[in-house]
């Protein structure tokens, strides 16, 4: 019974194997492998003797160290000079030089009588130069002294002329 259901790899395709046989020889496996190792083995000694001669030719043509160089060679250099990062309170007193001429009247350039006002003044008199420019303006398009309105975020409505 049990000679019946067992099968012979050979049996159901005319004695030939169930495989393909013509792809690869079990040969050429091997070989290759062993081309391959052998080759790596061959190429390292190659690779490290080209390595060496480089660097050596690389150290050939380097410039001689000078002797002031050689001597400074084991001292230790100065600390780092850190620009820009002061102590708190160099900080805080130049940030308070900075408001006080902020807010502060004083000379740019006595000799060319050029002189600074506080901030607050300045805008003040740059937000009145611009109110009085644009109440000309819109005096001179309606031809009326009419304020404008808050609601009306300073637009003026032109009549249609027919």
């Amino acid at each position: 019974m049990s000679d019946k259901h067992e099968m012979h790899p050979h049996s159901e395709n005319g004695g030939r194997p169930g495989y393909e046989t013509t792809d690869i020889s079990g040969r050429l496996v091997p070989t290759i492998a062993l081309t391959v190792i052998v080759g790596s083995l061959l190429l390292m000694p190659a690779l490290w003797w080209m390595f060496t001669s480089l660097l050596a030719s690389s150290k050939a043509r380097q410039p001689a160290v000078s002797p002031l160089a050689s001597r400074e060679k084991d001292r230790l250099p100065v600390g780092p000079v850190l620009e820009g990062i002061e102590p708190p309170e160099t900080a805080r007193d130049r940030q308070a030089a900075k408001e006080a001429i902020l807010h502060s009247y004083g000379w740019v350039d006595e000799k060319e009588q050029i002189v600074r006002i506080p901030i607050d003044r300045a805008i003040a008199i740059e937000a009145g130069k611009l109110q009085s420019a644009s109440m000309k303006t819109s005096d001179a398009a309606t031809g009326e002294d009419e304020m404008p309105r808050g609601a009306n975020s300073g637009r003026m409505l032109k009549e249609k002329s027919p």
